[in-house]
């Protein structure tokens, strides 16, 4: 896993067939490459919001902040997005960037 160990080193060697005789061997360099594996997670659980029912259209009322445990980019980076359904998406949108309602 990535996000555990970067690198390895293997060390291959051979033999001779009769197995008395020393053959050779090679250290070999592994790169783990990042994968997209570990799902972004929000930091905590929010409070319920309370808002006046006065305010302007387009007023920030909270920020749900996330975090995603890969190791690099684009697969630590964190997404927002309105799901369900129901009266809210009609009148409240989350910034796919920052979390921010």
């Amino acid at each position: 896993d990535y996000e555990k160990d970067k690198i390895h080193e293997l060390i291959v060697g051979t033999l001779e067939n009769n197995g008395t005789n020393p053959g050779d061997y090679i250290k070999v360099m592994v790169e783990v490459e990042d994968r997209n594996d570990i799902p972004p997670v929000f930091v905590s659980i929010p409070e319920p919001i309370n808002i006046n029912d006065d305010l302007p259209i387009g007023a920030i009322v909270g920020s749900m902040p996330a975090v995603d445990g890969d190791g690099s980019s684009p697969g630590n980076v964190v997404r927002y997005e309105m799901v369900g359904r129901g009266k809210a998406l009609k009148y409240f949108q989350v910034d796919p960037d920052s979390g921010i309602v």
